[in-house]
């Protein structure tokens, strides 16, 4: 049987991600917490465009349109200090008022 790579979407025999991805995840992941920024990384900009095709634009918290030449966040539905990983099931774009509001 054969499933979708939770992050890139290819095909895969594992239920999670295909084996590129999940040799980046232990990699990134056997780093200490305080240097897990995946931002400016390939993999951040790669999950910023599924994220805003994956939602048609729209803010995750609010619910507005997005506009997408202004700035947006990618937001966490579960937080990362909720035991949230950087994931495409686990992001959606959001205004960057409402990802840095009170939760």
């Amino acid at each position: 049987m054969l499933w979708a790579c939770a992050d890139c979407g290819r095909e895969t025999r594992h239920r999670k991600w295909c084996e590129r991805c999940a040799a980046e995840h232990k990699r990134l992941d056997a780093r200490p917490r305080a240097s897990r920024d995946y931002r400016g990384t390939k993999r951040h900009a790669d999950l910023r465009r599924q994220a805003w095709d994956d939602h048609g634009g729209v803010c995750g918290r609010c619910g507005q349109p997005i506009d997408p030449d202004g700035p947006w966040d990618l937001g966490h539905v579960v937080p990362h200090a909720a035991g949230g990983r950087l994931e495409r099931s686990n992001v959606r774009p959001e205004h960057v008022m409402c990802n840095r509001s009170n939760r």
